[in-house]
């Protein structure tokens, strides 16, 4: 949480609802934002016309980027890579390697501007409060490709996770903007609170998020003297498909095959399994001994391990 009024950043824990560390950074802090795999923060400093870079490990500031004139907005790209800082008194936007945590590009876009989002496929919506506008910025060649005008004073901006809108708090109008990024045009415009500024997360149902099959199995034994007879029993998740492969050539779309090894050998069991969202797979080893014969010709011991050694998750 950026604190303004005393130059640091609160780093609340979740499970308490508890400031665990206040970070000082620099004048004027305004905007936060997190990299995707969570270990670094971003804040924009606005009187200071730089960016803290914060561990999120330490939360220790690790280095302090120069960017131009009243920096507020900051977004972090999907991939991690670039961050783009919305500099309000300079109408224009630095872009950020993460990496070497220097400046590369520095693009000219509307007039104010404050909130900025990245897009899943890469595309930058920065809100002009003084152009009631949006710019959209091409993050290859780092220029504005689409100006889209939205309410009045618009100043948050937010992409929803699957990239197919991006809406706009219109302070000024009291509504927000929603732009169709396909074709970056103003699809709705509903009516909010009073002044509206900033935008939150979106909420995902569960219902609506990708469910991937998790393959898995167990065997009653793993190794054992030919013939060895071997079953296989399905412990996969949200599988609509299924199909084994034993090894030694032969395959199976049976749930809980049962499979008999003839002769002696090291067999790799594959067992791969699908669904409308994608697929996964498990692999397991069966050690097949050649069979002994003892002194009185009788044959020795086929059964293998226990159903303690079955090849399980």
């Amino acid at each position: 949480m950026a604190n303004w009024g005393s130059n640091t950043v609160s780093v609340i824990d979740t499970a308490t609802n508890n400031v665990t560390a206040i970070v000082n950074v620099g004048y004027g802090t305004i905007g936060v934002a997190v990299n995707p795999v969570g270990t670094k923060v971003y804040v924009t400093n606005f009187w200071d016309k730089t960016v803290s870079v914060i561990d999120a490990a330490s939360d220790t500031i690790t280095a302090t980027v120069n960017v131009r004139y009243g920096p507020a907005g900051v977004a972090v790209s999907p991939a991690g890579t670039k961050v783009y800082v919305t500099n309000a008194g300079n109408n224009t936007v630095s872009v950020i390697d993460t990496t070497t945590n220097n400046v590369t590009a520095t693009v000219p876009v509307g007039s104010y501007l404050w909130g900025v989002a990245v897009s899943p496929d890469g595309k930058v919506y920065v809100a002009n409060e003084y152009g009631n506008t949006v710019s959209v910025v091409d993050t290859t060649t780092n220029t504005v490709t689409a100006t889209v005008s939205v309410g009045s004073g618009p100043t948050g901006v937010a992409v929803n996770p699957d990239g197919t809108r991006v809406y706009v708090a219109n302070p000024g109008s009291n509504t927000a903007s929603v732009i169709d990024t396909a074709t970056d045009t103003v699809t709705a415009t509903v009516n909010v609170g009073n002044s509206p500024v900033f935008f939150g997360q979106f909420i995902v149902s569960p219902s609506s998020q990708l469910v991937l099959p998790v393959a898995n199995f167990s065997s009653n034994v793993t190794s054992g003297y030919a013939p060895l007879s071997v079953q296989f029993t399905d412990l996969s998740q949200n599988a609509t498909g299924i199909n084994w492969s034993f090894g030694d050539g032969n395959t199976s779309n049976e749930q809980n095959p049962t499979h008999n090894y003839p002769a002696a050998g090291n067999y790799t069991v594959n067992l791969a399994v699908k669904n409308e969202n994608g697929t996964d797979s498990k692999t397991a080893a069966i050690t097949v001994l050649q069979e002994s014969s003892s002194s009185d010709g009788s044959s020795g011991d086929s059964s293998g391990g226990s159903s303690s050694g079955a090849a399980q998750q």
